[in-house]
């Protein structure tokens, strides 16, 4: 095949699989899809020779490429990372106007039908200001912006967009975040910017980001704000005394950042969707700060954080959606046990039979000081056995509820208390855990399931169900040398025997429930009163 048609090739499948499906053309403000994209980037390809091949071919280091180790495959990954490295397109990260309208698909086409007819207000002010700012500061001749590229008419397009957003903004070449709330860089942590459901990914996807004042003034000089290359303070930037002075932008972004997102410097220059695994948690805590207009895009706008894809479906519901969303994650990954560290509100039984998963984000939500269930937390079991976050068996969803194992400890109550409506049970755990009631603190809408009267038999059937264990080959449980997370347990049937397992369901509580085995490396535990069960919660 000549280079010319392996070019042409590569530049066609990236403009239709990894590029946006419309584009605003730079200076002119000419919406083209992507036939007019694809003729518009050809010439940006034309220098790409033999010689340039070889000359790049020799200077990669294959060996430290997976997956890549013919001689065809290195020349393929070549083109395609030259294409995608020339495919240049800016991408704008905002907040929608609360007062005034913002120039929609609709409008621009209707415009384009009526010259005539001129856009006024604060709408098209943003939309040439990003355009401008693209063209003069970045040199981008492709421009793309939400409020006017997605034909939300169309339910396919608006699903493809919703979908495909995430490697849209991975994908541009650079991220324009215009802060429309803030003048100076010290007040940029209040902006409304930072309290947006979309715009968590848009902040996380791409490579390169730079922030823009409500003025459309550059904050800070560089090529990027998401990095710790060196760059000059902008003469006159009233937030810094001297104007020559070097730094780098991640050492002044990355602390204003994690005051107004909790994410660190490091998790923002290194944030990977695949690494699910190490931060469930961390990331349903950071989207639980968020809001959004339409209840299900709380879900939607968590898909490319977490590397997964479903449909949309407007209308479904904050909690279905959100339920779709854990489905998907619990369907893509191996290592998915910390998806179960959350507290609170289960989903609604009209959702789903499980009473294992929860409700939103919000459930993930941690009180100060107490540190969530992160891969970090198993360092000192490494010695011991080599732990991963996947279940031995699998953590699957069946119309029954959730199937998980649990290491089960029957539990009895102590004793009740409530102050300044504070519900409080103390539970008396089985053989091998400290003798001292372990206290927990309850809803009161459930503090009623613990303070029944004993007649009934109602409340009398508890048990905590760690799942925070590790087996190895030989069936040998280890528990963490850490507090153990558990869910406790309450039989739905009073008449039903301990040991049926498909009785039990989750009790709500609003904190996570911890703990703190006497003997956490201890093997040999008394299996007729501590066992090991498959559950369907």
């Amino acid at each position: 095949m000549p280079l010319s048609d392996e070019i042409n090739t590569a530049l066609r499948a990236h403009v239709s699989n990894n590029m946006p499906i419309r584009l605003l053309r730079l200076p002119d403000l000419q919406m083209i899809e992507r036939g007019d994209i694809f003729k518009h980037l050809l010439p940006k390809m034309s220098d790409i020779n033999e010689r340039w091949i070889a000359n790049k071919d020799a200077s990669i280091n294959w060996e430290q490429v997976e997956f890549v180790s013919t001689p065809e495959e290195r020349r393929q990954r070549i083109i395609q990372d030259i294409v995608k490295e020339r495919a240049e397109y800016a991408i704008l990260s905002h907040t929608w106007l609360l007062d005034e309208r913002e120039i929609t698909y609709p409008d621009w086409m209707a415009q384009q039908n009526s010259p005539q007819k001129t856009f006024t207000g604060a709408g098209i002010a943003k939309l040439t200001n990003f355009c401008h700012v693209a063209y003069r500061d970045h040199k981008m001749t492709l421009a793309w912006l939400d409020t006017l590229c997605i034909n939300k008419d169309s339910t396919s397009e608006l699903d493809e967009s919703i979908r495909s957003m995430y490697r849209w903004y991975c994908n541009a070449a650079i991220c324009i975040i215009i802060l429309a709330d803030t003048e100076r860089m010290s007040e940029m942590t209040t902006d409304r910017w930072f309290t947006r459901g979309w715009t968590l990914q848009e902040l996380l996807a791409p490579p390169r980001i730079k922030f823009y004042s409500k003025k459309w003034r550059m904050f800070m000089q560089g090529r990027n704000d998401k990095t710790n290359g060196n760059r000059k303070e902008i003469p006159g930037d009233d937030d810094h005394d001297e104007n020559d002075k070097i730094v780098n932008n991640l050492s002044v972004f990355g602390p204003l950042l994690e005051k107004a997102t909790g994410i660190s410097p490091d998790e923002l220059a290194n944030f990977d969707p695949a690494a699910t695994r190490r931060n469930i948690p961390t990331r349903m805590i950071w989207a639980s700060k968020r809001i959004t207009t339409r209840e299900e895009d709380r879900a939607y706008c968590l898909m490319g954080i977490f590397g997964v894809s479903f449909s949309i479906a407007y209308g479904e519901g904050r909690e279905r959606a959100f339920y779709r969303l854990l489905e998907a994650i619990l369907n893509t990954y191996r290592d998915i046990l910390a998806i179960l560290d959350w507290s609170g509100k289960p989903i609604g039984s009209d959702v789903h039979a499980t009473s294992l998963l929860p409700s939103g984000p919000e459930c993930y939500k941690h009180r100060a000081g107490e540190a969530r269930l992160e891969s970090s937390a198993w360092r000192d079991l490494q010695d011991y056995v080599p732990f991963s976050f996947a279940p031995k068996e699998p953590m699957t969803l069946t119309h029954l509820g959730l199937r998980v194992d649990l290491y089960c400890i029957p539990a009895t109550v102590a004793r009740t208390e409530q102050v300044d409506n504070v519900c409080t049970v103390y539970m008396q755990c089985g053989a091998n855990f400290r003798e001292e009631p372990i206290p927990i603190t309850v809803y009161p809408h459930t503090f009623r399931r613990f303070d029944e009267d004993d007649d009934d038999g109602f409340g009398n059937e508890f048990m905590f169900g760690i799942w925070t264990f590790e087996r190895d080959s030989q069936d040998t449980v280890y528990i963490p040398n850490l507090p153990s997370r558990a869910f406790l347990l309450m039989s739905n049937d009073p008449h039903q025997p301990i040991e049926m397992a498909r009785v039990w369901s989750k009790v709500d509580t609003p904190d996570a429930l911890r703990i703190s085995p006497d003997s956490p490396w201890q093997d040999d535990w008394d299996m007729d009163e501590i066992s090991m069960r498959t559950f369907i919660l």
